[in-house]
């Protein structure tokens, strides 16, 4: 069953994974280590701030094995990721009219 927008608003992929990576009391060194993911990629993800990073499609297959590795349900953290950047381009948006209008009022 699909997730719907106003049910996972304040949920989201990274906050997902680090709860089930800390209920089944695995350090994030383990993880790295079992998925030669680099800890400070897996900090990212867990901080959801896969769009600090340059490639998204690098970014999306290491949340994808992430959640794998964890037995998570990769459909669930696929669609919280797709929600969340549908809200991070809203966010996006919002700053560069804000920052235009901003821009505006100086002259």
């Amino acid at each position: 069953m699909p997730i719907k927008y106003f049910e996972a608003k304040n949920k989201s992929p990274g906050k997902y994974l680090k709860n089930l990576r800390e209920e089944k009391g695995i350090s994030l060194e383990e993880v790295s280590r079992e998925t030669k993911i680099k800890i400070r990629f897996l900090k990212t993800i867990e901080k959801d701030s896969l769009y600090d990073l340059i490639d998204i499609t690098y970014a999306k297959i290491n949340l994808i094995n992430y959640a794998r590795f964890l037995k998570a349900d990769v459909k669930k953290v696929l669609e919280l990721f797709e929600i969340s950047s549908q809200t991070e381009t809203d966010k996006r948006i919002f700053r560069k009219k804000k920052k235009s209008k901003d821009d505006k009022k100086k002259y």
